[in-house]
């Protein structure tokens, strides 16, 4: 991996310094920074297995918006395989509808940029395969909460090299 890349926390209001959107200021940090790189795909890949990434992959999108030259769409993809969600055929179906997606960006040359969220892949392994077909990989850690074990094995099934940098949210 080859940054880290952290949120700040919120500012306390006894500091006398608020933040009315923190989350606008954190994602336009991350975009920021994310955009010093070539990307028309990016995965957020949580490593903990509650955690979700969709509200984040949204906040990108919105700034991408407003900062890129380009549309900015999020994908929310956590459903491709978790259990109770419909059958197996369906959930390959969809993660190959997306897989594709990412293919074609790349390959075409398209004027757009995903932002795709998906569930942490210990838990769903078909997001392994939208990973590794994405220009960028970003995992998201919570400090205190994420284990070395959880981040190890996410980097594993994923590929180091696959892995542009961790994001760590206070």
């Amino acid at each position: 991996m080859s940054e880290v890349l952290q949120q700040p926390a919120a500012k306390d209001p006894e500091d006398g310094i608020q933040d009315a959107e923190p989350r606008a200021w954190d994602s336009q940090e991350l975009w920021l920074s994310l955009a010093q790189r070539q990307w028309r795909s990016l995965v957020l890949v949580p490593v903990d297995r509650e955690a979700s990434v969709g509200d984040m992959a949204r906040a990108l999108a919105d700034i991408g918006t407003q900062l890129a030259d380009v549309p900015v769409t999020a994908v929310l993809a956590d459903g491709l395989g978790g259990a109770g969600e419909g059958t197996q055929t369906s959930e390959r179906a969809r993660t190959k509808a997306l897989v594709h997606r990412l293919r074609s960006l790349r390959e075409a040359g398209a004027r757009e940029k995903l932002v795709v969220a998906v569930q942490p892949v210990t838990v769903e392994s078909l997001g392994v395969l939208v990973a590794r077909e994405a220009d960028v990989v970003v995992l998201c850690v919570e400090m205190g909460r994420s284990r070395s074990e959880a981040v190890r094995r996410t980097t594993s099934l994923i590929g180091r090299e696959r892995i542009a940098g961790c994001l760590v949210v206070e």
